[in-house]
């Protein structure tokens, strides 16, 4: 696990996943922390990394998607009777209300899968996309779930009385695989992002020259 003591943070602290973390982990999300300064809440991502520093070049694999819901038309009731099947870990955010629909699920993973590629957006193959196949799965969720230097807040309440909710769901294991489309785009996505790279890149020499041929 990855934490900064908060969003302006980007110094990373590993804390190695352990039974007696993970334990911790359930603690937190049953009792939530009390923050009055939403910009103070600690922030965790769970992830190996390649560097302590805070960047998309040093996530390196995850085992868990953490996904973020902001979305009035979707409550997390909804999501618990869509995937009343899998394990995973649900908390209202630090903005909920009540009666908004605001909140947090953490969805272990069947292997641990390359950051990189788990969320590479291919802007012009959509075929070899896994962000495009995960954000058209995930119908309301947050994009930013998607990023890949993401981090999300822990468990946190303004005071001892606001509003929340958690449910930790048992179930089984989520594969990305299984979304239809999904395992395709992850194992070929690099190759077709380098031939999108080769085809701008072409295209802009050839701008160039363009430009070049018409000053002439």
């Amino acid at each position: 696990i990855q934490l900064i003591n908060n969003q302006f943070d980007s110094e990373l602290k590993t804390i190695e996943l352990t039974e007696k973390t993970y334990n911790n982990i359930l603690e937190s999300v049953k009792k939530p922390i009390v923050v009055v300064d939403k910009s103070k809440i600690p922030q965790w991502k769970f992830c190996t990394i390649k560097g302590n520093k805070r960047c998309t070049e040093n996530m390196d694999k995850t085992n868990m998607l953490i996904l973020d819901f902001d979305d009035s038309t979707y409550t997390f009731k909804e999501f618990e009777h869509q995937y009343q099947e899998y394990k995973y870990i649900l908390h209202t955010s630090y903005s909920y209300n009540g009666t908004n629909s605001k909140f947090r699920v953490l969805l272990p993973l069947d292997e641990e899968y390359e950051i990189d590629r788990m969320f590479a957006k291919l802007e012009n193959d959509s075929t070899y996309s896994p962000y495009h196949y995960l954000i058209n799965y995930f119908h309301n969720v947050d994009p930013a779930s998607f990023v890949k230097a993401q981090f999300f807040k822990v468990p946190a309440v303004n005071d001892e009385k606001s509003p929340y909710y958690y449910n930790i769901h048992e179930g089984k294991v989520f594969s990305l695989f299984d979304i239809p489309g999904y395992q395709m785009a992850y194992l070929f996505c690099e190759e077709h992002r380098k031939k999108d790279e080769r085809e701008r890149k072409l295209k802009y020499d050839e701008g160039i020259d363009a430009d070049v041929a018409i000053s002439k």
